[in-house]
């Protein structure tokens, strides 16, 4: 799988410029993108690091391509720190799916390590910002 980096959208907080891409895959998508499109597009600005945002049910038929999505993120521009964020019930835990033989109760089922969990059915837009802001907040500049 290949990460276009056309599509890395510039949020500032501070005085970090963080490489945010968002991976919809339900109803949360519309929190994480209204989030994204407070942003800009990237245009080859010095960035502090990149965040995956991971939003919505996640199915068995889903994990194997998030899991391929999150190791393409690692491996986008090896030089700067990648953060892992989970947003929405379902992503952190299966939300109300959970017990589902379909759907996945969370990202970390799938041995990925989230750095941040932003729970919600649905977060707002407000504390998903937060909780990107405080991620980066307790990062050594």
């Amino acid at each position: 799988m290949i990460i276009d980096t056309s599509e890395l959208v510039l949020l500032e907080t501070g005085s970090w410029r963080i490489g945010a891409l968002d991976a919809s895959l339900a109803c949360c998508a519309l929190e994480t993108r209204s989030i994204l499109l407070s942003g800009k597009p990237w245009s080859g600005q010095e960035l502090s690091g990149l965040v995956l945002l991971i939003s919505g049910t996640i199915s068995q038929k889903l994990a194997q391509g998030v899991t391929d999505l999150v190791r393409a993120f690692q491996e986008l521009k090896p030089e700067l720190a990648h953060y892992l964020v989970a947003v929405g019930a379902c992503a952190t835990s299966g939300g109300p799916y959970w017990d589902s033989p379909a759907v996945i109760p969370g990202l970390d089922k799938l041995g990925l390590a989230c750095d941040l969990y932003i729970p919600g059915c649905p977060p707002r837009p407000a504390e998903i910002h937060a909780g990107i802001s405080g991620l980066f907040a307790r990062q050594p500049v």
